[in-house]
């Protein structure tokens, strides 16, 4: 596990890890692998809104992710592969991820979960 994100992660979501503080606009230092942040985030955000983190087992394998918090979960994937949002959704009645592309050179695409 990356030590460094994975202390950015804890201090972003201070709320649920003990702490009297949170981040609510803040984006990783670097991309990490999709195991790794699968990793960081059981360990520091195992449940949030509609987020969990197994759903990141239904991103590409080689993918590289961002992790972030925009008020809630968000993440930045880098993957020449194309992504089914609905694999992304903890359950039917989720209203959902929000799945914007936002480089089409780079091909990195914002994900963020309510």
């Amino acid at each position: 596990m990356n030590k460094h994100i994975a202390e950015q992660v804890r201090c972003a979501y201070g709320d649920l890890n003990d702490k009297k503080y949170r981040d609510l606009d803040w984006r990783a230092a670097e991309f990490v692998s999709r195991d790794e942040a699968i990793s960081i985030m059981k360990r520091y955000v195992p449940s949030y809104n509609d987020f969990e983190p197994d759903l990141l087992l239904n991103l590409p394998e080689d993918c590289l992710i961002r992790l972030a918090r925009e008020g809630s979960v968000c993440m930045y994937v880098m993957t020449d592969k194309k992504l089914d949002q609905r694999a992304l959704l903890a359950d039917e009645m989720s209203e959902g991820v929000q799945c914007l592309e936002e480089n089409k050179t780079a091909r990195i695409v914002r994900l963020w979960w309510d």
